[in-house]
């Protein structure tokens, strides 16, 4: 068996200017089927189109142990390695595992099977959530933003990207149970605050796979306005066969269908999520 005990991994975590810089936005839901990894793609792809311009790039980190059906197959990532889980173990530079992707201005760290196993074999150190962080604290200076992909459970994997965040971006599908899966979602962001990072926001919610003719998308608008104010996002992303389609060919929506109004609708969003980033700057 591997041992955990090269470096204690609830060692403090020096301040990074990359850390600073780059502003990292952790994808996530406690239930799968909500559009979450739809989302980092085209989020990610759209932030690239709008920074590539100005120099700047956009890592897209996938923490989803399932990798056919994730961020890694979509975009059609090389083979995933098991570094990563070596990286996570101190044994390996995450930094060497960075693909370019078929999106300009977009890079990709895949992800691999192996993470389920981190599961098991860190879930049990004392702040051993700290070793994601750690792996994203060690990358070079280049990169605006970071997209985290996470599994759709909660787990180590997911307590470890909040960990490492900045901001939570809070996908769910519109639907009579769309603000079910939030209850619990906001405990873990508050624990992860108070004993992980005190630095982490929720970014915002949104709602995807809208019907926006039906008097439901409408109701749950509302609620998400009432509940969470500002941190409701304007943009919804609305049902569209293109969204589906796109996984097949292995391209973003921007590639597969850029007249489709899913298309419009991440173009909105990346727009949205860059102005409230100041990405501008």
């Amino acid at each position: 068996m591997v041992s955990l005990r090269r470096r204690p991994l609830f060692t403090p975590i020096p301040s990074a200017d990359n850390l600073l810089r780059m502003r990292r936005i952790a994808i996530t839901n406690l239930k799968g089927g909500v559009g979450k990894t739809t989302t980092a793609v085209n989020l990610a792809a759209g932030l690239a189109r709008r920074l590539e311009p100005q120099g700047e790039r956009v890592l897209l980190v996938d923490l989803d142990p399932q990798v056919e059906a994730s961020a890694s197959s979509w975009l059609a990532a090389p083979q995933g390695s098991p570094m990563f889980l070596e990286a996570l173990l101190e044994r390996g530079d995450l930094y060497d595992l960075v693909s370019p992707s078929p999106v300009p201005g977009l890079d990709l760290i895949p992800g691999h099977p192996s993470l389920a196993r981190a599961e098991i074999m860190l879930a049990g150190e004392p702040g051993s959530e700290a070793a994601f962080q750690r792996c994203i604290q060690s990358l070079p200076d280049r990169w605006r933003v970071a997209i985290f992909d996470t599994p759709p459970a909660q787990g180590w994997l997911m307590h470890s990207a909040l960990a490492a965040a900045s901001d939570v971006l809070v996908v769910i599908e519109s639907g009579a149970m769309a603000l079910g899966s939030l209850v619990g979602l906001d405990r873990v962001i508050r624990l992860v605050r108070e004993r992980l990072n005190p630095q982490l926001e929720l970014f915002g919610v949104l709602q995807s796979r809208a019907d926006t003719r039906t008097r439901l998308y409408r109701e749950v608008a509302e609620l998400l306005a009432e509940q969470f104010g500002p941190q409701a996002m304007q943009t919804v992303i609305r049902s569209d066969v293109r969204l589906l389609e796109a996984p097949g060919h292995r391209q973003d929506i921007f590639t597969y269908a850029p007249s489709s109004r899913a298309a419009q609708d991440f173009e909105q969003l990346a727009a949205e999520v860059a102005q409230r980033l100041d990405l501008g700057r």
